[in-house]
């Protein structure tokens, strides 16, 4: 389970909730959730200031 689906678990954010508030589509967040695609920099600044998990987590991983 990545940290982005940890923290939506927690939240009850949905992947369209995400999308909407990041400005990427529903797809990309299942990916990013799934841990199949990493998110581009701007993205992983995104999901920081909505998560408060530092982007490069989202980027570099789970040990970052």
């Amino acid at each position: 389970m990545t940290i982005l689906s940890q923290w939506m678990n927690a939240s009850g954010y949905t992947d369209g909730a995400v999308s909407a508030r990041v400005g990427v589509s529903r797809v990309q967040v299942l990916r990013l959730r799934k841990g199949v695609n990493r998110p581009s920099p701007e993205t992983a600044v995104k999901l920081e200031a909505l998560t408060g998990i530092p982007a490069a987590r989202f980027i570099f991983g789970e040990a970052a």
